[in-house]
């Protein structure tokens, strides 16, 4: 396996351990109108953290956006700074829906 093997079987298990999650983010997804721009930040406002019962369960959220980023839904536009106390201003990726 190579890296991109293992980023892709990661996504998998991190979507599959919180599948309700990741339904609750599709349906989130599916009202956005096309262009709209957002982060992994509003996508937590809107529906929460994937939450507690594995190790790494909030893994999730990256994971749908790399999903949605490899299945071409949408696209990196930019970067700006996290809002979340708990990321200490980090710079997150603002994707556009395509």
């Amino acid at each position: 396996m190579n890296g991109e093997d293992l980023a892709n079987f990661g996504t998998r298990i991190a979507l599959i351990e919180k599948s309700l999650w990741s339904s609750d983010a599709e349906l989130w997804f599916i009202k956005l109108d096309k262009g709209t721009r957002f982060t992994s930040e509003d996508l937590i406002e809107a529906i929460g953290l994937p939450g507690e019962g594995t190790i790494n369960s909030n893994n999730a959220v990256g994971a749908k956006m790399r999903e949605w980023s490899h299945d071409g839904s949408i696209s990196r536009v930019g970067f700006q700074r996290a809002t979340r106390l708990t990321s200490h201003a980090r710079a997150i990726a603002l994707w556009e829906k395509l």
